[in-house]
């Protein structure tokens, strides 16, 4: 697996295109975009909907699931494309890449090891690349549970997707 990528961003459309664009190198990867709340879900399948990007190739087929939608959900894992869950919702799936969401995740109670638990699952969930997001404005304390070296997590600033 790649070394996974913790970007800062200003603009979270900016977020939308770069997941888009992975897409697009290779539409039989299946993708997952992890995060921490249904407002943030429907913010996020939004934005891959609406969001304008240029695409060698048809842009690929979005789906969520959410237990509050109460339907059925209709997602084949099976083939590519993009499926937009909260935390709660991908235990024992797999993506081949794994987008984490890290806005909106707060350690509660000085309870670091709930936290650690928690971005294990996520994170283990990407088998071929995993790519974190984070908002300039996040201040939700999650950066203390991440490694500084960046051989084991690299940092860039996300511009313009």
């Amino acid at each position: 697996m790649d070394t996974p990528i913790l970007y800062e961003y200003t603009n979270y459309s900016d977020c939308a295109k770069l997941i888009l664009r992975e897409a697009d190198r290779d539409n039989r990867n299946l993708i997952g975009v992890v995060v921490k709340s249904n407002d943030l879900r429907s913010k996020y399948v939004d934005a891959l909907h609406i969001v304008d990007v240029d695409l060698d190739n048809p842009k690929p087929l979005i789906s969520t699931y959410s237990s509050n939608d109460g339907k059925v959900p209709n997602i084949n894992f099976g083939f590519g494309g993009i499926v937009v869950l909260c935390d709660k919702s991908i235990k024992g799936l797999e993506f081949d890449i794994v987008f984490i969401i890290i806005d909106g995740f707060k350690i509660y109670n000085n309870d670091i090891d709930s936290m650690k638990k928690r971005f294990y699952v996520m994170s283990s969930r990407a088998i071929k690349k995993l790519i974190l997001f984070k908002s300039k404005n996040y201040n939700g304390g999650v950066e203390q549970i991440l490694p500084d070296d960046e051989a084991i997590l690299k940092r860039e600033v996300l511009t313009n997707g």
